[in-house]
């Protein structure tokens, strides 16, 4: 890459962070669009597409962009990512839990939320997704124990 598309990459960086900060969701959307037109390996614009996309009930979307993301930032890798990191662009696995909740499939959204409990306060609201799923399977007493998990970071 060369110093001028570095720098260019650099500054839509930087743009993207004022936007998400301020939760300009609908020019996050559109400044992530062109950083992946510009590099379709960019995680984290991927991330941040998915949580603009969330914010916009663009469900469709989000879903989408999260599937991208965890194609470049698989699973596995969430703690090297948080240690790089730190949780801002990890978010994608909250969107894609929620939103898999929201679709029924309990399953997937718990495998999505529970890497996050290491991150301890972090998306404080994986706990109470985890423990709704835990509460429409009848498992009460799980879903107990999330909320005090949640209590106790």
């Amino acid at each position: 890459m060369n110093v001028l598309a570095w720098l260019g990459k650099a500054w839509l960086s930087r743009r993207r962070d004022g936007l998400f900060r301020r939760a300009k969701w609908k020019e996050l959307a559109i400044l992530c669009g062109k950083a992946l037109q510009a590099d379709p390996r960019d995680a984290k614009a991927v991330n941040d597409l998915a949580v603009a996309l969330f914010w916009l009930k663009d469900s469709e979307g989000a879903l989408e962009a999260c599937r991208l993301a965890l194609r470049l930032s698989p699973r596995a890798a969430v703690d090297l990512q948080y240690s790089m990191g730190g949780p801002r662009y990890l978010r994608y696995l909250y969107v894609y839990g929620a939103l898999l909740f929201e679709k029924g499939r309990l399953e997937s959204a718990r495998l999505s939320l529970e890497p996050l409990k290491k991150m301890g306060p972090h998306f404080h609201e994986k706990f109470l997704i985890l423990s709704r799923i835990h509460e429409k399977r009848g498992d009460l007493a799980g879903a107990a124990a999330e909320v005090e998990e949640m209590q106790e970071t």
